[in-house]
């Protein structure tokens, strides 16, 4: 899964120029706030293109974040690495993106529009009422 810079910075409670500078002190962005060779070799971002022709980078979310708390930086919303737990909850997380919390608090997955944070956390919920999923099985 990939993270715009303004997803990342939701994540550790800070705005994306900070996240920026994080990805630079940690060798991950260029002073002239590009991503770095380190970072396309070791597969730490992606460039995707706009509709308008331009494009934008995302972060792998695992490497990126990985990399930046070793970097000593925090966490605002824990994320998940194992089992989902329920109930589930669904919260925005930018501007059309929304991360599905698990009971624990914790996030594990997330999706675009509000719609779909709802298909998805409805059938979570559903699974989850029945014992299919999310529990101790």
């Amino acid at each position: 899964m990939y993270l715009s810079q303004t997803e990342l910075g939701k994540l550790f409670g800070v705005s994306c120029k900070v996240i920026g500078d994080w990805l630079i002190e940690g060798g991950l962005r260029t002073l002239e706030r590009t991503p770095s060779r380190k970072a396309f070799e070791g597969g730490f971002v992606s460039q995707s293109s706009l509709d308008s022709g331009g494009y934008f980078y995302k972060w792998d979310a695992e490497k990126t974040v990985k990399a930046l708390e070793e970097g000593g930086h925090r966490r605002k919303t824990p994320v998940s690495s194992g089992r989902m737990k329920g109930p589930f909850a669904a919260r925005k997380s930018s501007e059309n993106g929304y991360e599905i919390l698990g009971g624990d608090g914790t996030a594990s997955v997330w999706v675009v529009g509000e719609w779909n944070a709802d298909v998805v956390t409805r059938l979570l919920n559903l699974a989850y009422k029945h014992g299919k999923f999310g529990g101790d099985q």
